[in-house]
């Protein structure tokens, strides 16, 4: 099990949408990046830059409204074949 503050991204972002999987677990959240909050560029493995879309997937559907602003802790998990990016923590975000 990698450490909590190992492969973490944590951002500011604009949650615009969430589709359910077709197994009906789960499902892909779509959030929009407004800023990187990570503390370490070298345990943030997605980067991502204000502006970019950032599909996650979450074992449940969040209880947020599109267009509201969030904080939210992501991970990646893969092999040599592929992965994917969790959502680990989402909530909508107080005043900058």
């Amino acid at each position: 099990m990698v450490g909590s503050s190992q492969n973490c991204t944590k951002v500011r972002a604009k949650f615009r949408k969430f589709v359910p999987a077709e197994d009906g677990y789960g499902g892909d959240v779509e959030l929009e990046i407004i800023e990187n909050r990570s503390l370490s560029e070298e345990h943030d493995f997605l980067r991502p830059k204000a502006g970019e879309i950032l599909k996650a997937f979450a074992g449940v559907a969040p209880n947020l409204a599109s267009g509201t602003e969030v904080t939210a802790n992501l991970t990646y998990v893969g092999g040599p074949s592929g992965g994917r990016v969790l959502l680990q923590e989402m909530s909508a975000a107080s005043s900058p």
